[in-house]
């Protein structure tokens, strides 16, 4: 269960089967904390529509402002420090891409990406 309500885990990169979420871990609290609100950004094409609230008659469907997160928010959450020891892979990094490149190109074509690239392993969508 997320902090929003009953399931799906709703981080982009979360999986969208919810077996597993994704812990995100940054060079300052101002990363981390951008990736986690990444999935409360005003949706583009809404905004795009430029729909004013005094056009609005049914207030019945009324929503939070676009691009604003009521302070309760933080109520559950957390943020910690860490340091590694180990190996570990930079998965954008160009050697990575390089090396899985020749091992996911066909499934990448297969979801209709023209290339498996810098690109597609940051793509939102499709997410299979």
């Amino acid at each position: 269960m997320d902090s929003l309500g009953d399931g799906p885990f709703i981080g982009r990169w979360d999986d969208p089967e919810d077996v597993y979420r994704v812990l995100y871990a940054a060079s300052s609290p101002l990363g981390c904390f951008l990736e986690v609100l990444a999935v409360f950004r005003p949706d583009p094409a809404v905004i795009a529509t430029n729909i004013r609230e005094d056009e609005i008659e049914d207030r019945s469907f009324a929503t939070a402002q676009p691009g604003k997160l009521d302070r309760s928010w933080l109520t559950n959450r957390c943020l910690g420090a860490a340091s590694l020891d180990g190996a570990y892979v930079d998965v954008g990094h160009s050697k990575t891409i390089a090396h899985l490149r020749p091992r996911f190109i066909k499934r990448a074509i297969e979801l209709g990406l023209p290339d498996f690239d810098a690109e597609a392993i940051r793509m939102f969508a499709p997410r299979p």
